[in-house]
């Protein structure tokens, strides 16, 4: 039964790994802040950094205000610094 769980979980985690590094500009800001809210962040943090990285040199990119705000405060915890 452990084996059967093991598996089972590693293929949720190539399966949250592949959505986060096909996501962009809006959805990809939600769903780092929700990884980071359930506390599974800590197996995707090399991809959240290169992820939090390409957000951070996008200036171009015009969100509303939730997600400015979002945006804001993930790039801030993660010591991008404006």
């Amino acid at each position: 039964i452990q084996e059967t769980y093991a598996e089972a979980i590693e293929s949720l985690r190539k399966e949250a790994r592949s959505m986060l590094m096909a996501q962009t500009s809006g959805k990809l800001i939600k769903l780092v802040d929700a990884l980071e809210r359930l506390g599974l962040a800590y197996h995707f943090e090399t991809e959240i950094e290169e992820k939090l990285e390409q957000i951070y040199n996008d200036e171009g990119e015009d969100y509303d205000l939730c997600t400015t705000a979002l945006r804001f405060r993930l790039l801030r915890q993660h010591g991008f610094v404006s």
